[in-house]
């Protein structure tokens, strides 16, 4: 695969069994937390990791290396190595203290959906390794997930409608000014023409402004909108403007919003509170670059909806 970048070689490979179990530890005080972005990842691992005495089961990525005992999620390598883990797999195959199952992916999928909305396409290349049964008390201190429950509250359409609208309206004021100030550095005469005009769609840009002042332009965005541009604009000006939002935060930003647009009373659905509770969280974290007083004011929205809501 070449040589290792610098961001790669700060993980370190597990060598021997004893370098999981704090590992393990660790992940499993996650799972108990239930507020890592660990679980938005679920569904793009390839190879598990199952520890039958605990029902546990843990992406490679995690095990794999050392740095996991005391790194906070996600600051790992899959971006480095991919969802196969590069040489993850490998590291945790010479441990000789897993062996292959087959029967394991119905577990996984029950395992996940404890956490997120796990869809079974998702494990079709799913390879499951399960802890050998003389190794299981090694791990005896670590408390089993038997009994996890999945939280079977289920909340209505208009409730996830009111408080994602409500973190929404706390970015409105923001988002298109600090949006507006990078584009007009980037392109000082004709930013409004080239970066959003041009680069948006025909459907989009209907009802904006053709000319006017900066103040004008930036009362016609709107949330949706502003996404819009900060993905066409990503590559040449906003991924180096912006390097700690995640594009695909943008993307998810995006289809959360178009959720609650065209929310509709009449054709109420129901949510659970990890799919609302996951929304606010990536809203924090995409605002906290931009304006750390909108996102502590997202951080006492979603205390208030746990509060309220949390079973």
């Amino acid at each position: 695969m070449g040589k290792a970048t610098k961001e790669q070689e700060q993980y370190t490979l597990v060598t021997q069994i004893g370098d999981i179990i704090p590992i393990l530890t660790e992940y499993r005080q996650i799972l108990n937390n239930k507020n890592s972005e660990v679980f938005s990842k679920f569904s793009n691992f390839i190879y598990w990791y199952y520890f039958p005495n605990l029902n546990i089961y843990v992406p490679n990525l995690f095990l794999a290396y050392k740095e996991m005992a005391n790194k906070p999620y996600p600051e790992h390598p899959r971006d480095h190595f991919g969802m196969y883990g590069g040489p993850a797999w490998k590291a945790l195959l010479k441990l000789n203290c897993f062996e292959k199952m087959d029967d394991g992916k119905k577990g996984l999928i029950e395992f996940a959906n404890n956490f997120i909305n796990y869809e079974e396409d998702n494990v079709e290349k799913t390879i499951i390794f399960k802890l050998k049964e003389e190794y299981f008390d090694k791990f005896n201190h670590i408390t089993s997930m038997d009994g996890l429950k999945k939280s079977k509250q289920q909340l209505t359409s208009n409730v996830k409608h009111d408080i994602l609208n409500k973190a929404f309206d706390s970015m409105q004021p923001i988002l298109p000014n600090f949006i507006g100030r990078i584009l007009q550095n980037s392109d000082k005469n004709d930013w409004w023409q080239n970066k959003v005009l041009k680069k948006l769609s025909p459907n989009s840009v209907k009802d904006l402004p053709k000319s006017g002042s900066y103040e004008e332009y930036i009362d016609s965005l709107d949330i949706s909108l502003s996404l819009k541009i900060i993905i066409e604009n990503w590559h040449d000006v906003f991924k180096q403007r912006i390097k700690d939002i995640k594009f695909s935060w943008v993307h998810e930003l995006i289809e959360i919003r178009n959720d609650v647009s065209h929310w509709s009373n009449k054709k109420a659905k129901t949510y659970t509170f990890e799919h609302i509770n996951h929304a606010l969280d990536v809203m924090k974290l995409f605002m906290l670059s931009i304006d750390t007083d909108v996102s502590a004011q997202i951080s006492e929205i979603i205390k208030e909806f746990e509060d309220k809501y949390k079973g």
